[in-house]
């Protein structure tokens, strides 16, 4: 008896536990640039996401800032955090590329809006290159997403000119991942 009660509470934690996040290794496309927010996903957001959140309200814009409390705050080093704007007299959120000093810096120095990024597949040796170019919110949603399904198939990710790692701690890369499932979740990519 005992162990068919062990054997239940097993199998009801295993459904539980992988059954929580369905979407944690699902890839998304960067071409089809999501925005929308319903009723429902803003509430879910707001009611159990946003506490993970530093939220900065900007009334008079009519938008909610939302920073991941684990984002990094280093100046040494490229880091690459990402912002939830949500708009709420539009019912629309947006994902931005929000770039430390250093990227500013290296923005200010070379005379560039185009910051290159390498990525590579440590057990291929495969690699290519992300673009991020500062403005339009589509092109932040693509090259955000584009980092996103690479950091989902582990690749390393380099600064260029220079080869500079970028999101290479664990919990940069675990702080960009959630800020960008919560994203997906607020505009319906994942339910």
């Amino acid at each position: 008896m005992k162990s068919i009660i062990y054997l239940s509470l097993i199998t009801l934690c295993s459904i539980f536990l992988l059954g929580c996040n369905p979407d944690k290794d699902k890839r998304v496309s960067a071409s089809e640039t999501k925005n929308s927010t319903t009723q429902n996903s803003v509430l879910f957001f707001k009611n159990t996401r946003s506490l993970d959140y530093n939220k900065k309200d900007e009334p008079k814009l009519k938008r909610e800032i939302y920073t991941h409390e684990d984002a990094s705050e280093d100046t040494l080093k490229p880091v690459l955090n990402m912002t939830i704007v949500y708009l709420w007299d539009k019912d629309k959120a947006y994902i931005i590329t929000d770039p430390n000093k250093y990227i500013e810096d290296y923005f200010d120095e070379s005379k560039n809006d185009t910051l290159k990024i390498r990525w590579k597949n440590p057990k291929t040796e495969a690699q290519g290159t992300l673009f991020y170019i500062a403005g339009h919110v589509d092109t932040q949603y693509e090259f955000a997403t584009q980092l996103y399904n690479s950091l989902l198939d582990k690749y390393e990710f380099y600064m260029l000119p220079n080869e500079i790692p970028i999101l290479d701690t664990k919990k940069e890369r675990e702080t960009f991942r959630i800020t960008m499932m919560d994203y997906y979740r607020l505009v319906g990519v994942f339910k």
